[in-house]
């Protein structure tokens, strides 16, 4: 009881410990704040290139980091500003404002912690085919709850912690093979991801990475991730069956519990460690495991199976 009810708390702590402070501000900004700019779009760099009036520059390491308070509408970030590459967009940058879609240009190599967190009237986010993004930052895109769909340059190598936290009409989105990790709640409640694609970079699938994803109803784990992290895919209510590949050697607590659609599940003997409640609440699944009963190692808590679900042991589901 002790052991359920600290994974609890620690849950929460984790899902709450951006977003609580976060939205107080939120609702003391709703109350006093009043959109005064008007946004325009001027000719930059020779008239060559368009940005929108009203853009604040910072010049960081040799380049210009980008930020917008009370932006309205569409907004137009440009490649240069004075002669110099933009080259990011700052931390809370474009935070809790009207702003409805983005122009951003290839030359930003990274997107700052809670960049656009509660843009909640985003739509559309342009990134261009030869953009130099690297990193997306935590919290980056966090409560946009409007945005319908991202394409994330092959630049990109790295997904933050809740960096689409919350992004409730996000449909679908490809992964590129460029990202080795998808961070902590990186796409949790995401409520209407139906699919999503795991390149073979991906090497860990970070805690409650996909928590609450409900009508997430496929994935494949590909062969190079190798852990698969608390409350991975905690309360993925659609997803029906799914294979943990050989290069899986630990599956944290709670990770698949609550699946109640989950139907089949195969664990290869290269697991080593099994959380507390990893399939918890899995009422209809069926476990295949490749090693025998007897040879359970000592990393699987006695409590992964709390169920008493089905267990074929030394089968393998075919």
């Amino acid at each position: 009881m002790f052991k359920s009810k600290l994974a609890q708390v620690l849950m929460k702590l984790k899902a709450f410990i951006i977003a609580k402070p976060v939205i107080a501000i939120v609702v003391a900004i709703a109350v006093i704040a009043i959109p005064i700019t008007t946004i325009l779009v001027l000719s930059v760099n020779g008239g060559d290139e368009k940005a929108t009036e009203g853009l604040e520059y910072e010049l960081v390491d040799g380049g210009y980091s980008v930020k917008m308070e009370n932006a309205t509408g569409n907004v137009i970030i440009p490649s240069k500003y004075k002669g110099k590459s933009v080259t990011s967009i700052g931390d809370y940058a474009f935070y809790c404002s009207s702003l409805e879609s983005i122009e951003i240009p290839s030359s930003v190599s990274s997107i700052g912690y809670a960049a656009f967190y509660y843009c909640s009237r985003l739509v559309s986010i342009e990134i261009p085919n030869d953009s130099k993004l690297s990193s997306i930052g935590g919290s980056a895109f966090q409560s946009c709850y409007s945005l319908l769909s991202i394409d994330i340059p092959s630049s990109v190598e790295s997904i933050g912690s809740h960096a689409f936290y919350g992004c409730s009409s996000l449909e679908s989105i490809e992964i590129p093979s460029s990202v080795s990790s998808i961070g902590e709640f990186a796409f949790a409640d995401c409520s209407r991801l139906a699919s999503i694609e795991i390149p073979s970079s991906v090497t860990s699938i970070g805690d409650a990475a996909f928590y609450e994803c409900s009508r997430l109803a496929f994935i494949e784990i590909p062969s190079s991730v190798e852990s698969i992290g608390e409350l991975a895919f905690y309360y993925c209510s659609s997803l029906a069956s799914i294979e943990i590949p050989s290069s899986v050697s630990s599956i944290g607590w709670y990770a698949f519990a609550n699946c109640n659609s989950l139907e089949s599940i195969k664990i290869p003997s290269s697991v080593s460690s099994i959380g507390w409640y990893a399939f918890a609440n899995c009422s209809k699944l069926t476990i295949y495991a490749e090693v025998s009963e007897g040879e359970i190692p000592t990393g699987w808590d006695s409590a992964w199976n709390p169920d008493k679900r089905p267990v074929q042991w030394g089968g393998t589901g075919e």
